[in-house]
């Protein structure tokens, strides 16, 4: 039995008015060549950003996107509002998945969205998805054979990615650039 892993950059998006470019790295892990595992990260690289540690694919994209123009006006926006663009990682894991024992369907995937700043701010989303399944259905998989890539696709099938990863983004934001806090003024 040969386990081996992998990491592809399996999507490339260009997001928003200031061109962001959002990464997708999958790691995928197979034994004696089948898939038994597969999880994704997200990091989203700025039009201000340095790019010397990106893929030479990203860098290429980088290149033709992110023009001067692009730049400047990130940096107009940026001062104006006192944001600065930070990257995220995100993380999607399925850390449980309910099932009937008698037949190996799946009817509830549990799953968490962790996103981590260049600084280590992070925030998380956890939530479940109800399935549902026909046993008997040419297509169907017993719990022993899902992979992780399998039940993940059935979660984005139910959760919004882009939204629970601004939702991520936005807490983030908030633990960076409070505008609230609690306490009392006496308290030394």
């Amino acid at each position: 039995m040969a386990l081996t892993e992998e990491t592809v950059q399996d999507k490339i998006e260009i997001v928003g008015d200031f061109k962001h470019i959002q990464v997708r790295t999958a790691t995928v892990i197979k034994r004696d060549g089948d898939e038994i595992s597969r999880s994704f990260s997200r990091h989203v690289v700025a039009p201000d950003a340095d790019i010397t540690g990106e893929s030479a694919e990203v860098q290429a994209i980088c290149n033709a996107v992110h023009t001067d123009a692009s730049k400047s006006s990130l940096c107009c926006t940026s001062s104006r509002t006192g944001d600065i663009a930070m990257a995220i990682t995100y993380t999607w894991t399925i850390p449980a998945l309910e099932h009937e024992i008698a037949d190996g369907g799946v009817y509830i995937a549990h799953w968490r969205c962790t996103g981590v700043d260049d600084d280590g701010n992070s925030a998380s989303a956890y939530g479940t998805c109800g399935l549902t399944y026909d046993a008997s259905a040419s297509d169907f998989t017993p719990y022993d054979d899902i992979t992780e890539a399998q039940a993940q696709g059935w979660v984005w099938g139910h959760v919004s990615q882009s939204d629970t990863e601004a939702a991520i983004a936005s807490k983030i934001d908030a633990m960076v650039n409070p505008t609230t806090a609690d306490g009392v003024p006496w308290a030394a």
